[in-house]
């Protein structure tokens, strides 16, 4: 039946697995107030993750969160794009591949040309 896996298909409902081809590159949104809650939900997430201001939290962790509260893997990853430009926000891959789970291969975003895996926010205080 041509394909992989078998000819078994995915439900539409399913998320898609990204193990046999790399995630698409994150986009901003047309609806920029939808653009904006899904930032600020995704900066919540992170500090309620975090194991301290600052600290790593793996992307798949953050987007499980986000998924429970309703944000799709679109607007979760324009989210993360948005975040990308704060200069308190680093969103950097992991360099041990071999350290990562198939959630986190999943959870990768692609920006500026390579798979991301994990965010930190540093607060920035101005006077």
């Amino acid at each position: 039946m041509g394909g992989r896996g078998g000819g078994a298909r995915r439900r539409a409902t399913e998320a898609p697995d990204w193990r046999d081809s790399d995630p698409p590159v994150a986009r901003p949104l047309s609806d920029t107030a939808r653009q904006g809650q899904a930032e600020f939900a995704m900066t919540t997430a992170v500090f309620e993750l975090a194991s301290e201001p600052g600290a790593w939290v793996r992307l798949a962790k953050v987007r499980e969160v986000m998924r429970q509260r309703g944000y799709s893997r679109r607007e979760q990853d324009a989210a993360l794009l948005g975040l990308s430009s704060r200069t308190d926000v680093r969103i950097v891959p992991i360099a041990n591949l071999k350290s990562l789970s198939d959630d986190d291969r999943r959870a990768a975003v692609r920006m500026g040309g390579e798979l991301k895996h994990a965010i930190a926010i540093h607060l920035v205080w101005r006077k």
